[in-house]
């Protein structure tokens, strides 16, 4: 949730022949269950109790254009049914009525379940799912592409510009420090960070401490909820003490070297490779050298992991 589906759902929606056609987004998470075919589908006056008057659905709202169907996976068993006739007739019928209506739309749909799973529980369609499943995107988390963050904070700072709020900017070392969270709330958490950081931040500068500021509470909460449920080993207490270490090494290089850059310098290019080197160096030695198991070892594929050893070995001096 929150790594920016519907934007991804818009954008092919813009990028696509059907660009100048509606594009309709409905969450099936937010339907009560025994409405959501009068969303999809529309119905007829007097068609059930409280229908006074008739009301088009999301398909016909949509024809000619795209139907962005968010959370798919709480969709409901007879709404799948429903969904199945319509993606393999081609037509459907609005409720109370027996007048079939042609569609001609593009379906996306959008899920934080793994539909898979569901599938074999009995809570979603196979014959649904397999419909659906012709070309997947996954949405990574926004801790798996840091590289993102410095683009997006940006955008946000101008996004609360453009609504009347003080024009701010991030530092190094602010953004650094947005590039360390492990945002479980992903982009949608990163954007309202940054508003609350243009709202209380006294300068015109974000600091590392304003970002701090917000972040350490939640994060200690956490770290303290945890502890309080589970006694930690010598193991855990060794790896948390090397973290710290850790955390204090690129604190001292921030302090004695990285912040004499430019304040335009791209501190994720200069510090990347500082991290990458070693633990590259450390999953090869694991598998004896072998890059197919030192890339599976690190989560990346083989070819990324090519391209970053040329990239590291042309960084050595000669």
């Amino acid at each position: 949730s929150g790594t920016g589906k519907e934007l991804i759902a818009r954008a092919l929606h813009l990028l696509g022949t059907r660009k100048h056609q509606p594009f309709i987004a409905l969450n099936m998470a937010a339907i009560p269950a025994d409405l959501v075919e009068s969303a999809l589908f529309g119905h007829e006056k007097g068609a059930f109790t409280g229908a006074y008057q008739r009301q088009s659905g999301a398909f016909e709202q949509a024809e000619g254009g795209t139907l962005f169907l968010d959370e798919i996976g709480d969709m409901p068993l007879h709404a799948q049914t429903r969904l199945l006739r319509v993606l393999q007739e081609g037509t459907y019928a609005p409720i109370g009525s027996a007048r079939h209506h042609s569609s001609n739309v593009r379906i996306i749909t959008a899920t934080h379940r793994n539909l898979q799973d569901a599938v074999m529980q009995g809570s979603f369609r196979e014959d649904l799912f397999y419909r659906l499943h012709v070309v997947p995107l996954v949405m990574p988390p926004l801790r798996a592409r840091a590289e993102d963050i410095p683009y997006l904070a940006e955008h946000f700072l101008q996004a609360a510009h453009a609504q009347n709020m003080p024009l701010k900017h991030l530092s190094t070392s602010a953004t650094l420090a947005l590039m360390q969270h492990r945002w479980p709330g992903n982009v949608r958490e990163l954007k309202h960070l940054i508003l609350r950081l243009v709202t209380s931040s006294p300068r015109p500068e974000i600091r590392a401490e304003d970002v701090h500021d917000l972040l350490v509470p939640q994060a200690r909460a956490k770290r303290q909820e945890l502890e309080a449920s589970k006694p930690a080993s010598d193991e855990d207490n060794a790896a948390a003490e090397a973290l710290r270490s850790l955390e204090q090494t690129i604190h001292q290089a921030l302090k004695h070297g990285v912040m004499q850059l430019s304040p335009h310098a791209k501190l994720y290019d200069v510090l990347m490779p500082c991290f990458e080197r070693p633990l590259i160096q450390l999953a090869l030695n694991e598998s004896n050298g072998s890059q197919v198991k030192a890339a599976k070892r690190l989560g990346i594929n083989r070819n990324t992991l090519r391209s970053k050893l040329a990239q590291l070995n042309s960084e050595q001096p000669s």
